[in-house]
């Protein structure tokens, strides 16, 4: 996989997951506190900016920060990729 392959990815991951943030009425610090990880952080992942991006930030802003099934968060990525 190409960097910018990799890179439209990690943004439509984080597209997807700020749109079920945003759907749950949920704020980036209320979010992020529920996750037990830093507004920024979630900032970063939203705008694709984390690189490389953990599986333990995914899990967890998904499940905890967002009470997500991770294939609502995997069908949005699939819908801004284009797959759907």
């Amino acid at each position: 996989m190409t960097e910018p392959q990799r890179s439209e990815r990690t943004k439509s991951l984080g597209q997807a997951f700020r749109r079920v943030r945003e759907h749950k009425g949920l704020s980036q610090a209320e979010a992020a506190s529920r996750a037990g990880m830093s507004e920024a952080t979630v900032a970063k992942v939203e705008d694709g900016e984390l690189h490389p991006l953990p599986l333990d930030t995914v899990f967890g802003l998904a499940i905890e920060g967002l009470d997500a099934r991770l294939g609502e968060v995997g069908h949005l990525t699939d819908q801004y990729l284009g797959r759907t």
